[in-house]
């Protein structure tokens, strides 16, 4: 499965600055990612405010905890952590500063933060604007740029380790541009409700069919779009420095 393997990208990633130890996923949902921490020897729990994502992930993986909540998480024992992963969470939260300062508290010292976030300093954010697939107020609440949010970390006492983008699972530039007005216009009908992104939707299917269109022949310059930090998702790892 292509998240899997994106998923798995992320964790050799962090891999690099910190030993395999206990690591707390915020924004869990179902237990995808938690699963795979397991799998690579992590010991992992997980924080999740919807009751509806967390019931099915307690029936299938019983052994990995789920919370309601950071405190909850800490009255449970999670504390003095090797690894906080939030993945598309900080864009969703009111206080993202407020939050990065709970994670580190909640490391231990030398413990390590990666996060992953719709990276609003992307030439597709440029070009879509607020057409953008990713800007979707009230789902997304803040939407930071690789300076902005290294900025944050450093100010919550955070040493930045690494820094990437990439196209994660967003649709492509071409897709993006040229279907921006049919996803304005249903955003307009629809109010501010959220919209549900499904592989199945037929929105999914023709952005599909444009990027296999427009995807080969861009391919080097994405590449080089992506090295200068400027691709759809942004990828920041930190580690906890003493106060």
């Amino acid at each position: 499965e292509a998240r899997s393997a994106a998923w798995s990208d992320l964790i050799g990633y962090v891999e690099r600055y910190v030993e395999r130890g206990r690591a707390l996923e915020v924004g869990s949902s179902g237990g995808h990612f938690l699963r795979l921490l397991e799998a690579r020897g992590w010991r992992p729990a997980g924080v999740e405010l919807d009751a509806r994502a967390r019931e099915p992930h307690a029936q299938r993986s019983p052994a990995i905890p789920a919370y309601a909540g950071l405190d909850d998480a800490r009255e449970g024992g999670w504390d003095g952590l090797d690894l906080i992963v939030a993945l598309h969470t900080i864009e969703h939260l009111r206080a993202p500063r407020a939050f990065l300062t709970v994670a580190h508290e909640r490391l231990r010292e030398g413990g390590v933060l990666m996060l992953t976030t719709p990276n609003g300093g992307s030439i597709v954010r440029w070009l879509a604007g607020p057409r953008w697939e990713w800007w979707t107020p009230p789902a997304h609440l803040a939407l930071f740029t690789s300076a902005g949010l290294l900025l944050a970390l450093r100010d919550s006492g955070f040493e930045v380790l690494e820094v990437r983008t990439r196209r994660g699972d967003a649709n492509g530039t071409a897709s993006n541009v040229i279907l921006g007005p049919l996803r304005a216009l249903k955003r307009r009908t629809r109010g501010t409700e959220r919209q549900a992104i499904s592989e199945r939707s037929a929105g999914r299917r023709l952005s599909g069919i444009i990027d296999a269109v427009f995807d080969p022949p861009t391919a080097s310059l994405r590449k080089r779009a992506y090295a200068a930090l400027l691709g759809p998702e942004l990828i920041v790892i930190a580690r906890a420095v003493a106060a």
